[in-house]
């Protein structure tokens, strides 16, 4: 699939009059999130661990979405999403929404981005919501996932989408999405590098 520019119908595709309706679940910040000055803007490196609805008019109105993921269980569409891209601020972050028939069922979603730092090759990034945003050095890592979980995910309390915090564009992403059921248990995933 090539690139696909986006519009309004993504959610974090906005500008600063509409930056009011972007949606993080209240109280579920990472203490790390940084303030975004609205006369600057970030860059690579520099957007590790912002939140992309702050920086709606340098960052999120220059975004295009190099991969859609979907998840598809049981015969069941149950979430759309996207790994965004920020020209403007050099910046990723993944985005997900369940579909009505998920919300029905009680399902819940998780979105993650993870990346190199650029910076300093030996450490990766990862920003997950729900869950937070997490720097860790690569030998200490095992898994091929190892950002913060947090089940049983997000049931789009405070509205859709659902997104991560960003990171650095420099490198390559890989955006996550899970499905999880009303008992915390993994539905299924998709994951899409950039």
């Amino acid at each position: 699939m090539g690139v696909l520019a986006l519009g309004l119908p993504l959610g974090l595709i906005a500008t600063s009059a509409n930056a009011a309706t972007l949606r993080h679940a209240p109280g579920t910040r990472a203490a790390s999130v940084r303030t975004a000055d609205p006369a600057a803007a970030c860059s690579g490196p520099s957007c590790w661990g912002q939140d992309p609805s702050a920086w709606a008019t340098n960052c999120v109105g220059y975004a295009l979405s190099f991969k859609q993921l979907s998840i598809t269980a049981f015969g069941n569409l149950l979430a759309t999403g996207d790994n965004v891209y920020s020209y403007g601020c050099n910046a990723n972050w993944t985005q997900g929404t369940l579909t009505p028939y998920a919300i029905s069922q009680g399902y819940t979603l998780s979105v993650q981005t993870q990346t190199a730092d650029s910076q300093n090759p030996q450490y990766g990034e990862c920003t997950s919501f729900p869950g937070g945003d997490l720097e860790y050095l690569y030998s200490n890592v095992k898994a091929l996932l190892p950002c913060v979980d947090a089940p049983p995910g997000y049931d789009g309390a405070t509205g859709w989408p659902a997104y991560t915090d960003m990171v650095d564009g420099t490198n390559t992403t890989l955006s996550v999405m899970k499905v999880y059921d009303p008992q915390g248990h993994l539905v299924a995933f998709d994951a899409e590098g950039q």
